[in-house]
């Protein structure tokens, strides 16, 4: 099924007119494992704050969910958490880092 997924993403982005850099295109070479975590967190900086803040949701939810997926349920959390520090409460991101770090502490998942 991430196979498929990740075929589908790639293909996309083939097809995709506009940007090849913009922050969309970011989110998606970091979901296939094409930049690095530092490199995506660095991405996500903007001079606009409330560009940056939601970006920066954005991805450390991405990362949380990328970790939670390799079983590193500690780093996750820590990354949901700092999606939710963001306070971007307008984005389904740190909708659903609160939903996901309940879910993970109610469960008492640990490392």
């Amino acid at each position: 099924m991430l196979a498929t997924a990740n075929k589908e993403l790639r293909d996309y982005f083939r097809t995709r007119k506009g940007e090849t850099d913009d922050w969309p295109v970011q989110v998606g070479h970091f979901l296939l494992d094409e930049i690095s975590q530092d490199a995506f967190l660095n991405a996500a900086d903007s001079t606009d704050a409330k560009k940056s803040s939601g970006q920066h949701c954005e991805a450390y939810f991405y990362i949380a969910i990328k970790f939670l997926r390799a079983g590193n349920v500690a780093s996750a959390k820590l990354f949901f958490q700092q999606c939710i520090d963001t306070n971007v409460k307008t984005f389904y991101e740190y909708r659903m880092a609160r939903i996901k770090l309940k879910q993970l502490e109610d469960k008492n998942f640990t490392q």
